[in-house]
């Protein structure tokens, strides 16, 4: 380049202490003789603010303009441009920005000294997140025509991740509904996109596409499901207290153990004599591996001693494995004598007789 030759330099000015919706201010300076500074966007011309000139020592001039661009517009990736004209020769040069390819600037004390930080807007590793695909519940499966499929993206401004649903290959119309970005503690942000598909599809095995692509990428993450064409079915079986715990506890609890069953996706419900408890009356565990090959988990029901005198209780299981609910119950009753207290305990899983 020659001194005669016009430059220019494009950054982007910070926006420290700025609220995220606020509008996005790119700075533009122009050395030549007379330089003209004009603003573009795709190609459209745009108003900027042209700030005061400086002489500079070799008798060229220094011009500043900056602009404000909508925040929506800067985080859909358009391209600004800003474009001189030396008024001395007719030579021109432009540089272009967009958050995807434009650099941080910082100013020092001199307000129109302007230095590019080597550092790019949106760093490689902002450009993937954690992605999640949640299939939908038994019971919506059973119960209703149409069920949700969620898909759950975590990162770092998740606003600009598209999401995209497929079904058996194919882009699905309508797409799903995507929900605000929500901020987290750890700095994070999350955002969900919610597909409603056919229960009758999703019976046929239909295979559905969550893809997640950042806006400066063209990397593509993808997470798939469908309907589970092996399920295997939980085995179901309840621990009793001891008789120890019987009569020192004032609230004693059973124990439900549910093991081996495939997906993950189950409930766990309790019955005393036929009747629905609470959920209030028991806890369930969260659901781990339990093998290569299935999961496992455990629920207890705690009830106060008085209330175990004379009851069924039952342990009842739904899982995709099943059309029908998967049970085991325990027995126990009371037979005051003159002598005394048999109690008894019956197992339907055990097949045993206890005494005490």
């Amino acid at each position: 380049i020659s001194s005669g030759d016009p430059t220019i330099e494009l950054a982007v000015v910070p926006s420290v202490g700025r609220s995220s919706s606020d509008p996005q201010k790119l700075l533009c300076s122009a050395t030549g003789f007379d330089p003209k500074i004009k603003w573009l966007s795709e190609s459209r011309e745009k108003t900027g603010s042209d700030l005061d000139p400086t002489v500079m020592e070799d008798g060229r001039m220094k011009a500043y303009s900056e602009i404000l661009v909508p925040q929506q517009e800067w985080n859909q990736g358009i391209t600004y441009t800003c474009q001189i004209n030396n008024g001395h020769d007719g030579k021109t040069a432009e540089k272009r920005t967009s958050i995807c390819t434009g650099k941080h600037a910082r100013c020092n004390r001199n307000p129109f000294s302007i230095i590019n930080i080597a550092m790019k807007l949106i760093a490689p590793s902002s450009q993937r997140a954690e992605v999640y695909l949640v299939g939908p519940s038994l019971s919506s499966v059973r119960s209703e025509t149409s069920v949700s499929l969620t898909c759950l993206v975590v990162g770092q401004s998740v606003k600009l991740f598209s999401i995209q649903w497929k079904e058996n290959g194919i882009v699905h119309n309508p797409n799903g509904h995507e929900q605000e970005p929500r901020d987290h503690n750890n700095g994070t942000q999350s955002k969900e996109s919610i597909l409603k598909v056919s229960v009758r599809d999703w019976n046929a095995y239909a295979v559905f596409a969550c893809e997640v692509k950042h806006l400066c990428s063209n990397y593509a993450q993808q997470k798939r499901i469908s309907k589970t064409r092996d399920p295997k079915q939980p085995t179901v079986r309840i621990l009793r207290p001891s008789d120890s715990d019987l009569s020192g506890l004032k609230n004693p609890s059973l124990l439900c153990l549910i093991t081996g069953f495939f997906p993950s996706d189950i409930s766990v419900q309790w019955q005393l004599n036929g009747t629905q408890l609470d959920a209030s009356q028991f806890t369930n565990s969260p659901v781990a591996a339990h093998t290569s090959e299935g999961f496992a988990m455990h629920s207890a029901l705690m009830l106060p001693a008085s209330e175990w005198k004379d009851g069924t209780f039952s342990c009842v299981v739904s899982h995709e494995s099943s059309q029908n609910p998967i049970t085991a119950t325990v027995y126990t009753c009371e037979v005051t004598h003159v002598t005394g207290i048999l109690s008894t305990n019956i197992s339907t899983k055990t097949g045993t007789l206890d005494f005490k």
